[in-house]
């Protein structure tokens, strides 16, 4: 009689535990595409209008670890597209850059075929809560003590189906 009760006790707790795993995995991030807008621009110490219709793409590299990909086009003058190719971590919701401050965040491709020009991160911080995915992104291109070209931007997107 309490053989059958530890066992079933066991199971139980081996159930739950494995549920409750599961929920912690399933619920970190959904890979996909996220459309929406790109608010706060400034580039240069300019500031410039939100630009809808913005898309980026969270691409599973294993665990908690994601690529986030996306690219923008022209903003103001900005002379080409920029191409955003960064490495995030997300746990609980909570995204943060694993690519390291003055690691590669991405790319300017100019509209005259020149080559592109690196851009380096700053930082990026958002969040991932019910398929709605935030960040805000802060680069540059240039030398780390001499930041050519700054930018900041913040997407607020929602997973497409």
């Amino acid at each position: 009689q309490n053989i059958k009760k530890m066992k079933h006790l066991f199971i139980s707790t081996v159930l739950t535990v494995i549920s409750i795993l599961g929920f912690a995995v399933n619920s970190n991030a959904q890979t996909g595409t996220y459309n929406g807008t790109l608010s706060n621009i400034t580039m240069n110490g300019k500031s410039y209008n939100d630009a809808t219709n913005q898309s980026f793409t969270l691409t599973s590299t294993g665990g908690n670890l994601y690529d986030l990909r996306g690219t923008v086009g022209p903003i103001g003058k900005m002379p080409g597209t920029i191409k955003v190719e960064l490495k995030v971590s997300i746990n609980n919701g909570v995204v943060t850059a694993t690519t390291p401050i003055g690691g590669y965040a991405g790319k300017l491709m100019l509209l005259d075929g020149g080559l592109p020009i690196k851009i380096k991160l700053s930082s990026c911080t958002g969040s991932l809560v019910n398929n709605e995915l935030h960040f805000v992104l802060d680069t540059y291109a240039g030398w780390q003590f001499v930041p050519v070209f700054p930018a900041s931007v913040t997407f607020d997107g929602t997973l497409q189906p």
